[in-house]
């Protein structure tokens, strides 16, 4: 039985059962984590991938699947869901799943989802499906156009009527000790030639 045949037999086990399988524990998972945008506009196609790492024991002959389901907490509706392959070799594996789904219509408001996440055993094509690791989390994604911060009011019209009134104060007084020093200046240059026009004249003695 190939791969692809394996996956395609497991999917419409889920379909028409509609319930997990037998749990199993032969699956030590080290690290689940989720990336998501925390923000998104209304109506727009986001994805939710989840990454999974861990080990699983293993004899080489048991196929292994990472599956993760993306629900909508409000209404339990599932958004999406999706499934990728470990491998029969699933020892120290790391595998992300992508989901994807499309914000609801509306303004400024939390959306919050469920991701539920199964390390399955496929086994060897004798139908034994069994869930070796399952975790659910909650994640939520602000929908909605960014809103831009509101400053108080009356804090920046105080800080620009002080700053107005330092700034008058110094060009005003720069200017006018500009002035003073050309005055000084002028005074200065007027004593120099005024004492040189009343300097006496002096005769050499014949």
């Amino acid at each position: 039985m190939t791969v692809s045949t394996l996956i395609s037999l497991f999917a419409l086990m889920i379909l028409v059962s509609g319930n997990p399988p037998v749990s199993a524990t032969l699956c030590k998972i080290s690290g689940v984590s989720y990336n998501f945008p925390r923000e998104a506009m209304p109506g727009e196609q986001v994805h939710v991938d989840t990454t999974v790492a861990g080990s699983c024991a293993s004899n080489g002959q048991q196929y292994y699947l990472l599956r993760a389901n993306l629900i909508e907490k409000s209404s339990a509706r599932l958004l999406s869901s999706n499934q990728t392959p470990i491998g029969y070799d699933a020892e120290n594996f790391t595998a992300t799943v992508k989901n994807i789904a499309t914000t609801p219509l509306g303004a400024n408001f939390t959306w919050p989802l469920e991701v539920d996440v199964y390390v399955i055993n496929a086994g060897s094509g004798g139908g034994s499906y069994m869930y070796d690791y399952s975790t659910k989390a909650n994640i939520a994604i602000e929908v909605g156009p960014t809103a831009i911060p509101e400053f108080p009011r009356q804090t920046p019209v105080v800080v620009l009527l002080v700053a107005t009134l330092a700034l008058t104060f110094f060009t005003t007084k720069r200017e006018a000790t500009k002035k003073q020093h050309r005055k000084e200046s002028s005074t200065r240059v007027l004593k120099n030639v005024g004492c040189g026009m009343r300097q006496p004249l002096t005769h050499s003695a014949s």
